[in-house]
């Protein structure tokens, strides 16, 4: 829990420090931010965490169809790559949610947002070069994931 909260730390002071054009309170798009940047922490760490305890890597569709908070688009998205990679038997060079072969043993922690919120950067713990972006929406007040890695677009 310490290392959540020491991840969401530096998310919270960024993302609330930004200006916003938006037309709400400043308090709650700077809620809104925290609540976006936690939503997209919370998925990425989790998806390592599942392939760490699987001991092989599980397939990234089951993992994400299972995942209560995932756009229906971002998950026929992953399929689609996943189905079309398949037909060229060529297989995926990357695992396409972290766009890379190899997962970051610490996990990920914040880097930074757009001033919306809705595209978060989120970097390996210990290795700042390797760079994730994740889609976040907010819809009737809640967050859901709509890409993440190769699958942001």
């Amino acid at each position: 829990m310490r290392l959540f909260v020491l991840i969401l730390l530096p998310a919270i002071l960024s993302c609330g420090s930004e200006q916003s054009t938006d037309q709400q309170q400043p308090s709650v798009v700077s809620s809104n931010r925290e609540t976006a940047v936690q939503t997209a922490l919370q998925f990425v760490n989790d998806y390592v965490a599942y392939n760490d305890s699987a001991g092989v890597r599980a397939s990234s569709v089951d993992w994400l169809f299972a995942q209560p908070n995932v756009t229906e688009t971002f998950k026929q998205k992953l399929k689609e790559a996943v189905e079309a990679a398949q037909v060229e038997e060529s297989g995926l060079d990357a695992d396409p949610i972290i766009n890379a072969q190899d997962f970051p043993e610490q996990g990920f922690e914040f880097d930074s947002c757009d001033s919306a919120a809705k595209f978060i950067v989120v970097r390996a713990i210990g290795q700042p070069e390797f760079k994730v972006t994740v889609k976040v929406i907010e819809q009737q007040g809640k967050f859901w994931l709509d890409g993440c890695g190769e699958i942001v677009k």
